[in-house]
């Protein structure tokens, strides 16, 4: 999977939850509300690009903005 598509399901996945994200280098955890927003939204990305999140990604903290985190979901399915 490349990173395009990984990041155009991030951002289908935020749409999804009816978080609009206008700006790929804010944080994301200003977009998320509350830990009930986070674990839907993990599920709903896992969902949209067939995959299980790593442990180490499933923090609030580690999001980062949607750039970091395709970057981080690439690097990681690249040595799964």
């Amino acid at each position: 999977m490349d990173k395009k598509a990984i990041k155009d399901g991030i951002l289908q996945a935020f749409t999804n939850k009816g978080l609009v994200i206008d700006d790929e280098e804010i944080e994301l955890k200003d977009y998320i509300p509350d830990s009930l927003t986070f674990v839907t939204l993990i599920i709903e990305i896992e969902r949209i690009l067939d995959m299980e999140f790593p442990n180490e990604l499933l923090t609030f903290e580690r999001l980062g903005t949607i750039n970091s985190l395709t970057e981080a979901l690439y690097e990681w399915k690249g040595q799964a």
